[in-house]
């Protein structure tokens, strides 16, 4: 069998197991082009595999506000509990029509250019609950909760709860 590392290096043949893509070259003493070729090929497919599946586990990370829609700002909309008046025309369309550090969103039925708020990851959790009690806000935005906690609009009111991935 072919000798694929010298002496005083530790590094296994380069016909076995997976290897850096770099020491297929300068290294291998075997008896001719075509095995070093078929070990390389081998070698490089299983890297190629690899870096093609951490890549798209990076990329399943990437947080929702990388899908923002053309002209959309970062963060979010501040909670719209204000009543509805009557047939109000909207004042925006999209926030490329708001002023830096506003967004364009819904607030009394009807979208206006609004100061931003903060958002955190992750999705409120749905509730299913009938509130008997007169409704109460324990929080305004995301950053009236600790750590990743959402300020979240249940039956009863908003209240910090933990998120779901989403």
């Amino acid at each position: 069998t072919p000798s694929t590392s010298s002496p005083s290096s530790p590094d296994p043949p380069l016909t076995q197991g997976l290897w850096p893509p770099w020491s297929c070259r300068g290294r291998f003493r075997g008896p001719g082009p075509l095995a070093l070729l078929s070990a390389c090929s081998r070698n490089m497919r299983a890297w190629s595999l690899l870096l093609l599946v951490a890549l798209l586990a990076l990329g399943s990370q990437l947080p929702a506000a990388s899908a923002r829609k053309k002209g959309e700002k970062f963060g979010g909309c501040p909670p719209d509990d204000g009543p509805c008046p009557l047939s109000v025309p909207d004042h925006c369309m999209d926030d490329s029509q708001c002023p830096s550090r506003m967004k364009c969103c819904y607030k009394a039925c009807f979208r206006q250019c609004v100061p931003m708020v903060s958002v955190k990851r992750g999705n409120c959790p749905e509730d299913h609950l009938l509130c008997l009690s007169p409704i109460q806000h324990l929080c305004n935005k995301d950053s009236d909760c600790r750590g990743s906690g959402r300020c979240c609009l249940g039956a009863c009111g908003r209240d910090c709860r933990n998120p779901i991935r989403g």
